[in-house]
């Protein structure tokens, strides 16, 4: 009876921090696209230049890159309870700060704050999601990330019906930054306090606990790394492209982001099954190339209503991209927070490079031609490294069984047992 009822309770946590770790993605989500939407508010308040935009969005990258850099050992060795809790705390307030921006420097620091808070609580999420999905040995990171695209699109949504209901950019971003408080913090209460450790014990933190660098690894890293670079340019810049080169207003500009979101979420969502039966090679180049060609036909019409279509199928496209890519990289280490972070280094590095150089580059040509030029050399070169993805459908087995701590439910008992009354 005792051992029915630990193992009911045991499963009952499972639940809730499955639960939690959905959550998580989806207040992370929110947040990251709410504000985007506002951007050309936000540019004409502060008086900023494409370029200007454009080295601000490269700040997130900034954030994250330097914060990702410490977050491998440190979810290994705090867990990912103790990483989130504090970084929704900070990525709230960043989020308020951005709408409060008047300047260039006020627009960066709190861009930058934003991008530093963002990456903890998506390392923290990652990590645990790759837990549960070497616990049932099969793919479940799209669907994971799939929750990170509703949030997206929750919050895209959010920014531009806020823009048609007149509601302020200020107001409207210290709302959003108390809802992910909420939200956010309710659901990093709920995580198992999993560490990537072997034996299941916290080890003292040093600075030897990085990643084993391979061939395969740098192959991930440069293919997450091109393609996102699409991904996140066209987030950035959309409502620029729709205002100033294609001349719509700003409520139907918002809907750039919208469209991206909608073909992202719609292949994540399904996107467990479309792993278990191709590969992740092969559903990443298939995707990026199709997405390519049908966004630079669209982009070729200067029509508004082909270019969302286009954003729609270019976001299909490149969809499986982030969750292939963790679920490579966690399977290339022996604990899973440092492979975790290094695909998110990649994923946030791109951020950081991208749009920078796509802001100064269409000071001289323009936005369109900008982005023609972006997504034709993706495509070819995101295409020819692919392979390192994984060529077998299914979920790769991890380089090394790890434990989980004392106290915490075993995932491989837990998400096979079934109680009885």
């Amino acid at each position: 009876m005792n051992g029915r009822t630990e193992t009911s309770s045991g499963a009952g946590r499972l639940r809730r921090a499955r639960t939690a770790t959905y959550a998580l993605f989806v207040s992370q989500g929110f947040v990251s696209m709410s504000w985007l939407p506002h951007t050309p508010n936000i540019a004409d308040r502060a008086g900023l230049t494409d370029a200007q935009v454009g080295l601000g969005f490269s700040a997130v990258g900034l954030g994250s890159v330097l914060t990702i850099a410490i977050l491998g050992p440190v979810v290994s060795r705090w867990g990912v309870r103790a990483t989130s809790v504090p970084a929704v705390v900070l990525l709230g307030a960043a989020v308020a700060g951005i709408g409060a921006a008047s300047t260039f420097a006020g627009f960066v620091a709190a861009v930058f704050l934003a991008g530093c808070a963002s990456a903890a609580v998506e390392v923290a999420a990652a990590t645990s999601a790759s837990s549960f999905e070497r616990a049932e040995g099969r793919p479940l990171m799209p669907s994971f990330i799939g929750s990170l695209t509703v949030g997206m699109l929750v919050g895209g949504v959010s920014g531009g019906v806020s823009i048609g209901l007149g509601v302020p950019t200020l107001p409207y971003l210290v709302g959003v930054g108390v809802a992910v408080w909420l939200v956010g913090l309710a659901a990093g209460a709920l995580l198992l306090d999993l560490r990537a450790e072997r034996g299941g014990e916290p080890r003292r933190l040093t600075a030897i606990a990085v990643p084993v660098l391979s061939r395969r690894l740098l192959g991930i890293v440069a293919v997450i790394f091109l393609i996102t670079s699409v991904e996140l340019s066209v987030a950035s810049f959309g409502t620029l492209l729709m205002t100033r080169d294609l001349g719509t207003s700003d409520g139907v500009a918002a809907f750039s982001v919208v469209a991206l979101l909608v073909g992202l979420g719609a292949v994540q969502l399904v996107g467990d099954r479309l792993r278990q039966a191709y590969s992740a090679a092969a559903l990443v180049r298939t995707g990026i190339v199709a997405g390519a060609a049908a966004f630079s036909l669209a982009l070729a019409t200067h029509e508004p209503w082909a270019v969302l279509v286009g954003l729609g199928v270019l976001g299909a496209g490149v969809a499986l991209l982030y969750p292939c890519g963790i679920s490579a990289a966690a399977a290339t280490q022996s604990a899973p927070a440092l492979g975790v972070a290094t695909a998110q280094t990649a994923r946030y590095g791109a951020a950081f490079a991208a749009p920078p150089v796509v802001g100064l580059v269409s000071g001289q040509i323009g936005l369109t031609s900008a982005f023609l030029v972006l997504v034709l050399v993706v495509a070819v070169a995101g295409g020819l490294l692919a392979g390192a993805l994984g060529r077998q459908p299914g979920l790769e087995p991890p380089l090394e069984t790890t434990a989980v701590p004392r106290g915490t439910p075993d995932l491989k008992i837990a998400t096979k047992e079934r109680t009885t009354p």
